[in-house]
């Protein structure tokens, strides 16, 4: 156990964080409300809301009557301004790197997208810098007070910096200092799924769930564990490699140097070359059309990635799984054989059944994820 006291100014700062996290996840409420959610007492509710009040982080939003009605006057509900605050978010996907303009709520206020070209990491941190400051003097009505990065590959979260050399980086590439230095800014980096599963907690399907597992289908296959509202971290990689579980010890070679990786055989890559298709939205466009061929496929995928999960909740019995991803929709069949394979493999899922469920944050996820990793260490965590 670690004994660690706290002064009066940090217990209010935290007590701060508690009331605006509260007000995220459940909605504006009224002050008694998020005095019997905190556990903090009315008269510290009082005092610490009218001061985020003054601070412009908080509004009053109008009346409420209470499920129990009680004398006197109606309760005032309360709800973070949503334009109080903004940050920059940056998702760099195999194929292209995107930003956008968030605001504390997660709703992205402007975008755009540059193709990666074939850049590598040297190449792209200096057009990462030049076209993030043409595109905050563009939105310069938006005062963006931290940038998130979410990129996929291996990211050390802790000190800002690339693990693995993909794209042509050097081992350990000292990312985010670079980008500090140019920018002027705090910038806050993680490997984009993990950035994904952190927005879910904030802004998603996540918010009221205090454990789930976030898995993303894309051109690779990756998860996110929130465990008590947190997103779980471990090791020098921050884990949640589900792409790279073995499902067949002697199938497909993998650029990871395994054999048989989920990825290989469930990934929007692999879908679209076994199809021959140009891309993940003629997939899309085949499966919503009745294509046998495609449909099929898609339901192989979900087979694969539900053995996988039936073995993950054998090991952590998680209670909801959030899937993303362009293909990760209720009217296609590969969610409906992920969810079907869960709970007839999993024994413990026929103990207690996982809810499995569709992300809710739509194409823009890997930008909202990314800012929300600014939202959540810039604003939402209390500084040593």
């Amino acid at each position: 156990m670690k004994l660690t006291g706290r002064n009066h100014v940090h217990t209010k700062l935290n007590n701060k964080i508690v009331i605006l996290q509260t007000l995220l996840r459940h909605g504006a409420m009224s002050r008694q409300d998020i005095a019997e959610l905190t556990k903090l007492t009315p008269a510290t509710i009082t005092n610490l809301t009218a001061e985020l009040i003054a601070e412009q982080l908080l509004v009053e939003c109008g009346s409420v009557v209470p499920a129990k009605q009680r004398a006197g006057r109606r309760s005032v509900e309360l709800d973070v301004q949503t334009n109080s605050m903004y940050v920059a978010g940056v998702h760099v996907r195999q194929d292209r790197w995107e930003a956008a303009i968030v605001n504390i709520k997660g709703e992205v206020i402007s975008s755009r997208q540059w193709p990666l070209d074939g850049l590598n990491w040297t190449q792209l941190i200096p057009e990462i810098i030049q076209e993030l400051k043409g595109f905050f003097h563009e939105n310069k009505q938006y005062v963006v007070y931290a940038v998130g990065i979410g990129s996929f590959g291996l990211i050390r979260h802790v000190t800002g910096k690339v693990l693995q050399p993909n794209m042509g980086a050097v081992p350990e590439l000292p990312l985010v200092e670079e980008l500090e230095r140019h920018l002027k800014l705090p910038v806050y980096i993680d490997n984009n799924v993990r950035a994904m599963a952190q927005a879910e907690s904030l802004y998603g399907q996540g918010k009221i769930a205090e454990n789930f597992l976030f898995v993303y289908i894309g051109w690779g296959i990756g998860a996110g564990l929130v465990l008590h509202h947190e997103l779980y971290r471990s090791g020098a990689t921050g884990a949640g490699e589900l792409g790279h579980m073995t499902l067949f010890p002697d199938g497909e070679p993998c650029w990871c140097g395994n054999r048989g990786c989920l990825e290989m055989y469930a990934s929007d890559a692999v879908l679209v070359k076994r199809l021959k298709l140009s891309g993940t939205d003629d997939l899309l466009k085949l499966a919503r059309d009745g294509n046998t061929m495609a449909r099929a496929a898609l339901e192989e995928a979900g087979v694969g990635i539900g053995v996988a999960l039936a073995s993950y909740n054998n090991i952590f019995q998680i209670e909801r799984v959030i899937i993303g991803g362009v293909l990760a929709l209720e009217d296609l069949p590969l969610v409906h054989r992920v969810r079907e394979e869960i709970q007839s493999r999993s024994f413990l899922a026929r103990l207690h059944p996982v809810e499995v469920t569709v992300s809710s944050l739509g194409p823009n996820i890997g930008t909202i994820g990314a800012a929300s990793l600014a939202v959540d260490m810039h604003f939402l965590t209390l500084k040593d």
